[in-house]
């Protein structure tokens, strides 16, 4: 195992998401502001492990992080180059708001109309050309990635196996209000509102 310092970068990006974004995970203008630190990462990582890529110490590398597909990743045509298979995902995102539900589109960000500007950013065309597999977590990022169709794969890796939990599912036993659990980010889009009406 190796971890990876970015030194002053890291201090300075823990210090944004603490102060400038308050810990929110869930906004896509983090999501923008991510993009070089990812680079960064991506390139600090690539340097260290460059030797024992090309040695063939590695059979394939797989990139979970980030989820979001509109970040690119420079070590895709990399991998290609070296022949070694390149697995990006499983991502997700970018998923549009439903039709009919003006109250939950007021939440969407502002950056979210920018969110084609991504495909010019570089190594965007790369990371999926160059890609051996793209794995995707939805079937409207799938239906994205869609000329890719020989590589890509769908997984929706959201939810609980259901053999997990069966023993544990009990018919209501008293009458009253329905009891509910939720488990996400209170966000308009996730329409947890219409689950309490």
């Amino acid at each position: 195992m190796q971890s990876i310092d970015l030194g002053v970068f890291e201090t300075f990006y823990n210090w944004c998401f603490a102060y400038v974004f308050r810990g929110d995970h869930g906004s896509q203008i983090l999501t923008a502001f991510r993009i070089p630190f990812y680079w960064a990462f991506e390139w600090v990582a690539y340097r260290i492990f460059a030797a024992a890529l090309k040695s063939g110490e590695f059979d394939v590398v797989l990139r979970l992080t980030p989820v979001a597909p509109v970040i690119p990743s420079l070590i895709a045509k990399r991998c290609r180059a070296l022949g070694i298979p390149f697995i990006i995902g499983p991502i997700n995102g970018g998923l549009p708001w439903p039709k009919g539900y003006s109250q939950a589109q007021r939440g969407k960000e502002w950056i979210s109309n920018l969110r084609f500007i991504y495909r010019m950013l570089p190594w965007a065309r790369s990371t999926y050309r160059d890609a051996s597999a793209i794995v995707t977590g939805s079937s409207e990022t799938f239906h994205e990635f869609r000329t890719f169709e020989d590589r890509l794969f769908f997984m929706p890796e959201n939810g609980i196996e259901e053999q997990r939990v069966i023993d544990r599912i009990q018919s209501p036993t008293k009458k009253g209000p329905l009891r509910l659990l939720f488990v996400g980010r209170l966000i308009s889009i996730k329409g947890v509102d219409m689950a309490i009406r």
